[in-house]
């Protein structure tokens, strides 16, 4: 009793050929286990990934589900995409002169603007169709 730790019951201690029991040991047979859901094996859509013209209108929000909303979200998404694209191409360019700089930021600056204001236009036409009901 020598190697016994103080405050340790001597008869819990384990003998060198037992083996440790758990809960799970002790469960009846009867009992509902409840399982749990193997994280790979679920299959899920893996998210959408969205334009920056969807993105800028929040294509995902319409909690009325109403159909006109829808339409007008994804026309002005697709407004917002080819004005996006544009301001893409001319970024991309390379100013060689003043002039070109000049040109090339007024350039940017109108998409910026058009861009914004599709947002807005769009904002407005929800408001528009959902104001009565």
């Amino acid at each position: 009793m020598g190697n016994v730790e103080k405050g340790v019951d001597p008869n819990t201690l384990l003998k060198a050929d037992e083996k440790p029991t758990s809960d799970w040991d002790n469960k009846r047979e009867d009992s509902p286990v409840e399982e749990i859901p193997n994280k790979k094996e679920e299959k899920s859509t893996p998210p959408q990934i969205l334009s920056f013209g969807q993105k800028s209108v929040w294509i995902t929000f319409n909690p009325s589900w109403n159909a006109q909303v829808t339409e007008l979200k994804n026309v002005f998404a697709s407004v917002v995409d080819v004005l996006d694209m544009n301001r893409q191409v001319i970024v991309k360019q390379w100013a060689t002169t003043p002039d070109d700089a000049l040109n090339k930021n007024r350039a940017l600056e109108l998409l910026n603007n058009a861009i914004n204001e599709a947002i807005t236009a769009q904002m407005w036409a929800v408001k528009a169709v959902t104001f009565l009901k």
